[in-house]
């Protein structure tokens, strides 16, 4: 146990100080939202400033729903007039039991104060764009206790380019009938519909609030919104302004009793979008009984391969919180969207206890290679930036999960190309392969294109002679495993011959003219200048191209004992292997934005 936290279960992490000295996130998502909840009940130290972001599922981009993080529920014991948070923020109100249970897929915030029992429950179900809130108010005194429930979401409705002024395109609406505020935004550039935040309620309001300025006041802020010291809320219809929902609920509780409200914050196209939601969550039953469905799902997919070593902090984090980390990158992306190599990653990862996902995402992420082999960087939105490793990643990916499923028959699924066309996914690898191995400079190493795997390494071949060492060895590896299937699986000796033929090939380029004498390069750029050599007062020596050898057994007997010799002596740190050796202290525009960065962050020589 530490001074703010332990698990109590495999499955639950119980957080005992509302003030840890980082934030404590849980990410909760389905494939049209994704969440992030801290110790407080808010978003603050959400990647990306994302607490509640919309995911479109066209690849068009998201919507960040909140602003900073700001979704918070208030309570205000009306007869004293103290208001407080179940997990302590904003208002800083001291609380008394406080905790907070960060589970697979759910959070709950506790806190209590002046007799009042304040807990909130989130979650998010299979298959709607919306949090789903369960708040509890408990009367812990002998007698009659009238209390305020403020729910507040601060509407922000943004993630694209503007060319015009963001107010001229955002106004409010309640809809009485199925207790619901909705905030949008028609901005022209809106990359789709989906940008129109809101937060409805099982119980009838006593009053509302759609003015972020109206709820917090000209000066106030969420630590003590001005709305919330006047007997109601206003019931104002905001437009043209910074946008809110916030609605009050005041409640009577005799001594010892609890009532609970459901509240849903979300994203929908239309307000007849979201108020189909309200109807069919706030049935009867509907909420707890998804709720009780994400729990089985959940374990589920714990249950389905586990680990068991003599260390339970090991087994805890590789058969429960390893598998969520995964799955979210898998089912949701990175912060800028879903990469090309970053989805057959996570695919390759997931396909031991989710196979089902990683088919969905590699026959997803294939419908973005063009027809001559070329993958983009990413979408959501699209990125056309051609970086050179993405095609590498389709070969070793397939075979992982044919391995884990035995689904022979994968190789045959058809895919449409990104421009015109469609394949099977055997025909994808095989234009892969080829396209890579082909797409050679004067060294014949592939050439670097915007990037390889290390993004940041990405000024290397932008004249289009720059040549990727780290992509020639891991197009290596790539070409042993499609030798494998063509053989194994295709019964192709022909193609499996080819395969191994290129490879050789490559082997032979990169150790002729990749090779700095203790180690690899990193890259040869494109005034034939190294990167990553001896020769270099900064960034002498990159790690992946050193791993990668091994990996892909281009380096073999001696060399392979210096590129360990060479990592252990330069690279590595007391946190894990750095990046690279010295550090760049100064932009060099022939290597990349790397070299810009603070020297040890992020690519920079940092354990990344």
């Amino acid at each position: 146990m530490n001074s703010y936290g332990n698990f109590v279960k495999e499955k639950e992490f119980k957080i005992t100080s509302p003030t840890p000295p980082r934030p404590q996130l849980n990410y909760i998502w389905n494939s049209r939202v994704l969440s992030g909840v801290n110790q407080n009940g808010g978003g603050v130290g959400a990647y990306g400033q994302r607490a509640l972001a919309y995911i479109d599922p066209d690849g068009k981009g998201r919507c960040t729903v909140i602003r900073d993080g700001n979704r918070y529920f208030y309570i205000k014991n009306k007869a004293t007039g103290t208001v407080f948070n179940p997990g302590l923020y904003p208002t800083l109100t001291p609380v008394d039991d406080y905790y907070c249970i960060h589970g697979l897929g759910y959070s709950i915030i506790h806190g209590e104060c002046e007799g009042i029992s304040a807990t909130a429950r989130i979650y998010i179900n299979e298959n709607d764009p919306c949090e789903i809130w369960k708040v509890t108010l408990e009367n812990k005194t002998d007698k009659a206790a009238d209390v305020s429930l403020y729910s507040f979401a601060d509407f922000e409705l943004v993630g694209y380019q503007r060319y015009s002024d963001y107010n001229s395109y955002v106004h409010a609406e309640y809809d009485e009938e199925n207790n619901l505020i909705m905030c949008f935004n028609k901005a022209m550039e809106r990359p789709h519909e989906w940008f129109n935040g809101f937060i409805a309620s099982s119980v009838k309001p006593t009053a509302f609030e759609t003015s972020r300025r109206g709820f917090l006041g000209q000066y106030g802020s969420i630590v003590a919104p001005e709305a919330i010291k006047r007997e109601k809320l206003a019931d104002n219809f905001a437009a043209c302004e910074q946008m809110c929902g916030a609605m009050q609920h005041d409640i009577t509780l005799a001594a010892g009793e609890e009532k609970s409200v459901y509240i849903l914050i979300g994203d929908a196209a239309e307000m007849s979008i979201a108020a189909d939601i309200c109807k069919k969550l706030f049935a009867d039953g509907k909420i707890e009984a998804d709720y009780q469905a994400l729990l089985d799902r959940k374990s589920e997919t714990s249950s389905s391969i586990s680990v068991h070593t003599p260390s339970e902090k090991i087994n805890c984090l590789t058969n429960y919180w390893l598998k969520q980390q995964v799955q979210l990158c898998a089912e949701v992306g990175r912060d800028t969207g879903k990469g090309f190599r970053d989805q057959l990653q996570d695919a390759w990862a997931v396909a031991s206890f989710n196979p089902e996902l990683a088919k969905e995402k590699i026959l997803e992420t294939l419908t973005y290679m063009y027809s001559d082999g070329r993958c983009v960087r990413g979408w959501l939105p699209l990125d056309h930036h051609i970086y050179s490793d993405g095609p590498v990643w389709v070969t070793p990916t397939v075979n992982a999960y044919i391995k884990e499923t035995g689904d022979v028959d994968f190789l045959n699924h058809p895919v449409k190309y990104l421009d015109e066309g469609e394949d099977t996914v055997w025909e994808h690898i095989l234009t892969a392969m080829r396209f890579v191995s082909e797409d050679v400079g004067e060294h014949g190493l592939v050439h670097s294109r915007d990037g390889d795997w290390n993004d940041s390494l990405n000024m290397t071949g932008l004249l289009g002679k720059g040549e990727s060492v780290w992509t020639s060895i891991a197009l290596c590896y790539a070409l042993k495993n499609a030798a494998e299937i063509a053989e194994k699986l295709v019964g192709d000796l022909l193609i499996r011959d080819e395969m191994l033929a290129r490879r050789e090939k490559m082997i032979k380029a990169i150790n002729e003219k990749a090779w700095d004498g203790e180690w690899y390069l990193a890259a040869i750029n494109d005034y034939n200048e190294k990167v990553g050599s001896h020769e270099e007062s900064e960034g002498k020596i990159y790690l992946n191209s050193q791993t990668w050898a091994i990996l892909s057994e281009v380096a073999s007997g001696e060399r392979a004992e210096k590129c360990i010799e060479s990592v252990d002596k330069y690279l590595d740190s007391d946190y894990g292997p750095l990046t690279l050796y010295p550090t760049y202290t100064k932009f060099n525009n022939r290597i990349g934005r790397l070299t810009s960065f603070i020297p040890g962050i992020w690519e920079n020589g940092t354990p990344y």
